[in-house]
């Protein structure tokens, strides 16, 4: 229907259209994209996220339209770029006409602003698996994280096919711990990663374990070889202390079978079994007078009356 329109009606309704909409009227035909491009190419230059609509629905003969007229490294509302956007939806046709024009993206600080980490951390094999080959070693490290915290055990597996540091299986098992995922650390383990040791704040996997109540994480490292029950982090928290804090009774009958000191103090004194409970003061009860008290007479000045002498 769309298509029978006056050229100027169309480009009227196609203004209006919400931007998802918008990108799937014009990936109907490729001749209508580049007719609209010729006659109205300010309908994309003014609205710069259709870009990144296109590569995340994969409509890559749109994208490649639109990325004729506006550079790939543009940049959403969130400051994400098409090839993020792809990744994040899994989008394969859009990734492999971004990968195959050189786009790339900067690194970033966190996990989940990289292409390669949030493909990971929504669980896309096929997406990681294009992306790994454009993917430096610290973003593999980053995105076997999001990976590991995410539960993707596939995912995880291919990434470790990918030489780890050290410090990114520590953390990826902190994930996984956290996650609740016994695949992903026997993976880790597998990998080389030491079930006892810290993250960067000093955290150990059966930390992570306790603050998100995972009973059957904790139990099985406690059992683990180099776990010390009693670790405590950069602020002297202990994972007992982490089970309490969270209300995780489970955790915390595995930790204290465990052997966990309940009297061991955090930097601000706490005890890792918690402050003892104070008993409840009974209420005093006090009788409540039900008779009003008998009225009392209260005598009162009779007004004296001053004579005037004529």
């Amino acid at each position: 229907m769309l298509l029978s329109l006056p050229l100027e009606l169309m480009l009227l309704v196609l203004e209006n259209l919400a931007l998802p909409s918008l990108a799937d009227a014009l990936a109907v035909s490729p001749h209508l994209t580049a007719a609209i491009m010729a006659a109205a190419p300010s309908l994309v230059t003014k609205q710069p996220t259709l870009l990144h609509v296109a590569a995340a629905r994969d409509h890559a003969a749109l994208l490649q339209h639109l990325l004729a007229i506006l550079p790939a490294a543009t940049l959403d509302a969130r400051r994400h770029t098409p090839l993020y956007r792809a990744a994040e939806a899994g989008a394969l046709s859009s990734l492999r006409l971004l990968l195959a024009r050189g786009t790339a993206e900067p690194e970033r600080l966190f996990a989940s602003e990289s292409p390669l980490a949030v493909a990971a951390r929504r669980g896309h094999l096929a997406a990681v698996s294009l992306l790994l080959q454009s993917s430096s070693a610290p973003a593999v490290g980053r995105a076997l994280v999001a990976a590991s915290g995410a539960g993707h055990t596939s995912v995880a597996a291919l990434l470790l096919a990918h030489p780890a540091s050290r410090a990114v299986l520590g953390s990826a098992l902190c994930a996984a711990a956290a996650a609740g995922s016994h695949e992903i650390i026997a993976l880790l383990r597998a990998a080389g990663a030491k079930p006892g040791a810290p993250d960067a704040d000093g955290s150990t996997p059966l930390h992570h374990a306790a603050r998100a109540a995972k009973a059957d994480i904790a139990a099985l490292l406690v059992a683990a070889p180099g776990v010390k029950v009693d670790a405590q982090d950069v602020h002297g928290w202990s994972p007992l202390h982490c089970a309490v804090f969270a209300d995780a009774t489970d955790v915390v009958g595995v930790l204290v079978a465990a052997g966990a000191d309940r009297e061991l103090l955090n930097d601000h004194g706490v005890p890792a079994g918690g402050w003892p409970q104070e008993e409840p003061v009974a209420a005093v009860e006090t009788p409540v007078q039900t008779a009003l008290p008998a009225a009392v007479d209260v005598p009162v000045d009779t007004p004296r009356v001053v004579e005037v002498a004529a």
